[in-house]
């Protein structure tokens, strides 16, 4: 029997037979989502880093996810709302699976490696921390595990000197106030390789 859409406007109608049914998506063994893990914060913080090479994971975003296969793909889908105190330059940010980086540029001359790099925040925040960068990442990990595997957003910058990173919050903000808070995301899916 073909399956028919009618448009109630138009009276016309498409025959659906030839597009994948409900049986064949079910039947597929690569590609498909099996699992998703998902956690935020909404909580506005701080923390200072201290300079170039020195990572600190964002406070309350993490998520673990236990692959169903050694030959599954974690894909990565990443939401921060950074800022930066008047005393902070660079920011960069990556995934770490554990304590270990992924998703990272090519080590070359003792340079930070990094998902994202963003230089002179305090800057273009007019010098006194009120901009907010809305940081997306993501990223298909091959973790060749079946054991649970926490991932983490992490930071790192400062510049040679260090500063304070904020998180969900103007830089400003925490000291005065003012303004508004956002929230970071981080989503884990497990899809069949």
């Amino acid at each position: 029997m073909a399956l028919t859409k009618t448009n109630a406007r138009s009276g016309y109608s498409v025959d659906l037979s030839s597009y994948a049914t409900s049986t064949d998506l079910n039947n597929l063994t690569t590609g498909k989502i099996l699992q998703v893990q998902s956690a935020y914060t909404d909580t506005a913080s701080s923390w200072n880093v201290s300079g170039y090479h020195t990572w600190t994971n964002i406070p309350s975003l993490s998520v673990t996810i236990t692959p169903s296969s050694t030959s599954s793909k974690i894909m990565l889908l990443g939401s921060t709302q950074l800022s930066t105190g008047t005393d902070n330059h660079d920011v960069a940010l990556r995934f770490s699976r554990g304590s270990s980086a992924i998703g990272v540029g090519q080590a070359y001359s003792g340079r930070t490696q990094a998902y994202v790099m963003m230089g002179d925040m305090d800057e273009h925040s007019n010098g006194y921390g009120w901009g907010v960068w809305d940081v997306q990442m993501h990223w298909i990990d091959s973790p060749n595990t079946t054991s649970a595997t926490t991932y983490y957003i992490s930071t790192s910058g400062g510049g040679a000197q260090g500063g304070t990173l904020y998180v969900n919050t103007q830089g400003v903000a925490a000291v005065t106030g003012e303004n508004h808070t956002g929230v970071s995301t981080l989503i884990a899916m497990e899809i069949a390789g």
